[in-house]
């Protein structure tokens, strides 16, 4: 491309677009861009394919057209496509909407490779390397958080894949080097919100269940948002707050509006355990793990101290300690406004009951 034909302000020249029916092995890309590039056809070569293959719900593959929300196209649909870029490159990378890995050595692809892109299972990354006498060092086998299994397992569960940062992330200083949250060097804050109640209206479930989703977002600002604590140092760094959060007693209808309204079933942040607050906290757990696969129990399975949150408490809190856990009553007694609800709760349970201190920092509020 000559130097006028650069368009001013980018780091390379704008891509020329050529269109071409992919799918047809007649398709000659070379002549095409030895056409662009003024040269002759015997001393123009391409380096490599890179395709976006389509996928998605609406996206007709190979003839087939697409099958709503959970449907993508299957390996199979993409043989046409694959057959006809296998001669054009000696290197291929692909993203797909299925894992292809198998379906592209069929055709006749080396050296592959397949990773997962993302946890739901819907987006694959292939790469092809090319024969051995091009690339001798075999496929790559790049660093993943999760497998191919895995994120097809998840796809079929319309789950999501949960595993730990890898030792190579944690390497690069954790999750916040790869856009996410940092983690605080104190112990978490331990917040258990009590979704047991007994709910008054359909209005009164479906503001508990926004209100638990509101929760989601707070422990994930709290995580990469630093604050400022009243122990901080003048020349200290301020540090995220890490937030141990569990919904217990998730089940009956709070779970399920949730589930339905809310993807609550992708809460990933959260433990969500169908056991009352006394039987994961109080009495040491009995060892039945919550839905998420996660125990409940503190370490080594002895009673935690709980503090039951309620406005009509008589103590205030005036501070958090670590390794307590605060519970938080998931109701809005819409149509019983003033009636208490939390403290008799947290009197049957034995539970130390305490109040935020609402009244003597903002004495004009009603709704405490």
């Amino acid at each position: 491309t000559s130097e006028d034909e650069v368009t001013s302000g980018l780091l390379a020249p704008p891509p020329r677009i050529h269109e071409a029916d992919a799918t047809s092995q007649s398709t000659n890309w070379v002549a095409n861009a030895s056409a662009w590039l003024g040269r002759n056809p015997d001393s123009v070569g391409v380096a490599a394919v890179v395709s976006n293959l389509p996928f998605g719900r609406n996206v007709s593959v190979g003839g087939k057209g697409g099958g709503g929300k959970w449907c993508t196209a299957d390996a199979d649909a993409y043989v046409p496509l694959l057959t006809a870029l296998l001669h054009v490159a000696p290197r291929h990378a692909f993203v797909s909407g299925t894992p292809i890995a198998e379906t592209m050595r069929a055709c006749g692809y080396e050296n592959v490779c397949e990773v997962p892109v993302c946890r739901f299972g819907r987006i694959f990354l292939a790469v092809a390397m090319g024969a051995d006498s091009q690339w001798p060092r075999g496929p790559l086998r790049p660093a993943v958080n999760f497998t191919t299994e895995q994120a097809t397992g998840a796809k079929a569960t319309r789950g999501y894949v949960r595993n730990p940062d890898p030792e190579w992330v944690e390497a690069m200083g954790g999750s916040v080097a790869m856009g996410g949250s940092r983690r605080s060097a104190k112990p978490p804050l331990r917040i258990a919100i009590d979704t047991g109640y007994d709910q008054d209206s359909q209005r009164a479930v479906r503001s508990v269940a926004k209100q638990l989703a509101e929760c989601i977002g707070v422990k994930r600002r709290a995580s990469k948002n630093p604050v400022t604590g009243s122990e901080e140092e003048p020349g200290d760094a301020p540090t995220p707050v890490d937030v141990d959060l569990t919904f217990a007693g998730w089940r009956g209808v709070v779970a399920a509006h949730a589930a339905d309204h809310f993807n609550a079933d992708r809460w990933s942040e959260v433990r969500k355990d169908p056991r009352d607050v006394e039987d994961i906290f109080m009495r040491g757990g009995d060892g039945v793990d919550g839905v998420d696969g996660v125990d409940g129990r503190p370490e080594g399975g002895a009673p935690a101290k709980v503090v039951y949150l309620s406005p009509d408490a008589e103590e205030v809190l005036e501070d958090v300690e670590p390794g307590v856990v605060y519970v938080i009553g998931g109701i809005v007694d819409l149509a019983a406004r003033g009636v208490a609800w939390s403290l008799p709760k947290a009197n049957a349970l034995g539970a130390c009951a305490r109040r935020l201190p609402v009244r003597e920092h903002l004495p004009l509020v009603t709704n405490q």
